[in-house]
């Protein structure tokens, strides 16, 4: 970086400052993120040392993955990915030459009553969209 004027590389610190997180910090935020993810799959939030049970922000499903990709997967996968606002369906296809893949996908918006309605609603809209992308 000897040919960058200094006064760019001095902007381009200042920028590398602002996004630094120091490790005391990253621990706040990531035990906050983890109790965020506990109150999720617990439904359950303390107020002022009561339980309560509660709508949460971050609602979730536990799901579990066995075992980490070693990129020799072969075959033909279906993969759900469901946001706040979307929920996508996606084949995707992984042939022998590694690295090459295939992917075909679907979006469907979630409608705002799913998001606070119970799971059964839930999970109906989520196999309507899978017996449609099929």
């Amino acid at each position: 970086m000897a040919d960058v004027p200094k006064d760019l590389l001095e902007q381009i610190k200042d920028l590398e400052r602002l996004f630094t997180v120091d490790q005391a910090k990253l621990k706040e935020v990531t035990d906050h993120f983890v109790k965020e993810l506990d109150k999720g799959k617990s439904s359950q939030i303390r107020i002022r040392g009561l339980d309560l049970t509660s709508p949460v922000l971050q609602p979730m499903n536990p799901t579990w993955v066995m075992d980490y990709p070693d990129g020799h997967e072969t075959g033909t996968f279906l993969a759900l990915d469901m946001g706040g606002t979307n929920l996508r369906v996606c084949e995707i296809i992984l042939p022998e030459e590694k690295g090459e893949f295939e992917i075909i996908q679907s979006k469907y918006r979630m409608p705002e009553e799913l998001k606070t309605g119970d799971s059964e609603e839930l999970w109906e809209y989520i196999a309507d969209c899978l017996q449609q992308f099929i």
